[in-house]
C-alpha cells in the first residue's frame, strides 16, 4: 500500500468514517491505455437512487435485437467477479484490479459481446435483445443495506453502498420504460418481452439465481428461464464425516459474514422455507420454482478453494461433493431442469466465447451439449437437458484457455 492510503486508513480512526472512495483516493489504480471505443454494445445508465460501492451510477451495456423474429425477446446476463465483506478485502478490491468493479466510472462507452450474449452466429441468441448488467456492488447482487455500511478495523474504517439487490431492481425498471443509446439505437420495453433468458456466472450466477423468482414474478405475462453458471455448492453430505464438517463450518462462516454485511435480501426468506440455501439440492430442488439450466464444473478451480484453502477439506472430497449434486440433480429428471456438467476444471463458462462456443459434455445420447444450447431449449421449447460428465469421466470438451486460470 502507498503512503497516501495508510495516511487515510489511520486518520480516519480519528473521526466519522467517511465512503470509500474518499478514503483512498490515491491508491485507484491507473486506467490502461484505452483505445477508440468499439463493440456492438453500448453503454446506458441505470438513474435513480441505488448506488454502486462508490456512489456512482450503475451503468449496463445493451444491444437491440438484429433479427426480427426476436425482436421481443431478450438475454440479460449479471456480469460475476467476486465479493468483499470487511475492512481488509474491500481495501484491497479497492485499490488492486477489483476497482473495476465497484464503480461504474471504469465502464466504456461501447464494449464487444461476448459468451451468451455474443452476436456470433455459434450463438443461439445472437440476435436478440442483449444486456450485460455490469456488476459495481461486491455483494453478489444481493446487498440490501438502506445505508452505507461502515467497515471498520484498528487501523481504517470507512463506508461501502452494499444495494447489488437494489442496483438490480433500478436496472430492471430503466430496461422497462425503454432505453435509447447513444447512437441513437432504441430498444423495446424488458416489460413486454416475450421470452426472457435471465443469466449469470459467478457472483451473477449468486444473483440471477436468488432473483430467478421474483424475475419470474416480476414478468408473469413472460416466459423466463434462469442460466445459472458457474455458482454451485457441493453436496456436503457425500463427503467423509470429518471432511463434511470442516467444510461446513467454512460454509456457515463464509455466507454468515456476507450475508449479515451485505443485509443480503434473501437470507430471512431462506431461511424460513425449511431449508439451507447452502444446499444445492434443497435450493434447486425445493426453493426456487422457475425454470432454470444449470452449468458447473466438478473441478471447479475458484469455487473449490472456499473448501480446500488452508488444507481444509482435500480436493478429491470436494469433487465427491460435487459428482453428487451432478447425480442427484440427473436422477431427478425434473421437467423443468436443464443440468450440464462438465469436468474441466472452468468456473464460469456464459462469460466468454471459448466456455460458450466451444466447451461441451456428452449427453445420453453420445452427442455434445453446450450450456448455451440447453438454456434455449429450454426457454423456447419447454424441454430439459440433463448432460453430466463423472470424474475421470472423459465425456467433456474443454476450451484450450481459460480466463479464471
Amino acid at each position: 500500500m502507498s503512503v497516501l492510503p495508510l495516511v487515510a486508513s489511520v486518520a480516519s480512526c480519528f473521526g466519522t468514517a467517511q465512503p470509500i472512495e474518499q478514503t483512498f483516493p490515491a491508491c485507484v489504480p491507473d486506467r490502461p491505455p484505452q483505445g477508440p471505443p468499439a463493440g456492438d454494445l453500448e453503454r446506458v445508465f441505470a438513474q435513480g437512487p441505488a448506488r454502486c460501492n462508490d456512489g456512482s451510477v450503475p451503468a449496463m451495456l445493451v444491444r437491440p435485437a438484429s433479427d426480427p423474429a426476436h425482436a421481443d425477446d431478450w438475454v440479460l446476463f449479471l456480469q460475476g467477479g467476486n465479493s468483499c465483506v470487511d475492512v481488509d478485502s474491500c481495501r484491497e478490491r479497492y485499490c488492486r484490479t477489483g476497482h473495476a468493479l465497484m464503480t461504474s466510472s471504469r465502464v466504456p462507452s461501447r464494449e464487444r459481446s461476448e459468451g451468451v450474449l455474443t452476436s456470433k452466429p455459434e450463438n443461439p441468441f445472437a440476435g436478440w435483445n442483449a444486456a450485460f448488467l455490469h456488476y459495481c456492488s461486491s455483494d453478489q447482487w444481493l446487498g440490501d443495506a438502506e445505508a452505507p455500511v461502515s467497515l471498520d478495523s484498528m487501523w481504517s474504517s470507512y463506508t461501502v453502498r452494499f444495494e447489488g439487490h437494489r442496483v438490480l431492481r433500478q436496472m430492471l425498471d430503466t430496461l422497462d420504460q425503454g432505453v435509447t443509446t447513444d447512437s441513437g439505437k432504441r430498444l423495446p420495453r424488458l416489460s413486454k418481452a416475450d421470452h426472457l433468458l435471465f443469466s449469470g456466472s459467478s457472483a451473477g450466477g449468486a444473483g440471477a439465481a436468488f432473483h430467478l423468482d421474483e424475475v419470474a414474478k416480476r414478468y408473469a405475462d413472460t416466459r423466463v428461464v434462469g442460466f445459472v453458471d458457474g455458482m454451485m455448492d457441493p453436496d456436503l453430505t457425500a463427503m467423509d464425516p470429518k471432511d463434511r464438517a470442516a467444510a461446513e463450518a467454512r460454509q456457515t462462516k463464509f455466507w454468515t459474514r456476507r450475508y449479515e454485511t451485505w443485509d443480503a435480501f434473501q437470507v430471512a426468506p431462506c431461511d424460513r422455507s425449511g431449508g439451507s440455501c447452502d444446499d444445492p439440492l434443497f435450493l434447486w430442488g425445493t426453493y426456487i420454482q422457475t425454470p432454470a439450466t444449470l452449468r458447473f464444473d466438478l473441478r471447479d478451480p475458484v469455487l473449490s478453494e472456499l473448501y480446500t484453502a488452508e488444507d481444509a477439506v482435500p480436493m478429491a472430497q470436494v469433487v465427491r461433493g460435487y459428482a453428487s449434486v451432478a447425480k442427484k440433480m440427473a436422477a431427478a429428471k425434473r421437467p423443468d431442469r436443464s443440468v450440464v456438467v462438465t469436468d474441466c476444471a472452468l468456473h464460469y463458462a456464459a462469460a466468454e466465447d471459448a466456455g460458450t462456443l466451444a466447451t461441451s459434455v456428452k449427453g445420453a445420447d453420445g452427442q455434445p451439449v453446450r450450456a448455451v444450447d440447453a438454456a434455449y431449449r429450454l426457454l423456447t421449447t419447454g424441454r430439459a437437458t440433463l448432460a453430466v460428465d463423472t470424474p475421470g469421466g472423459k465425456g467433456s470438451r474443454c476450451p484450450a484457455k481459460r480466463r479464471d486460470e
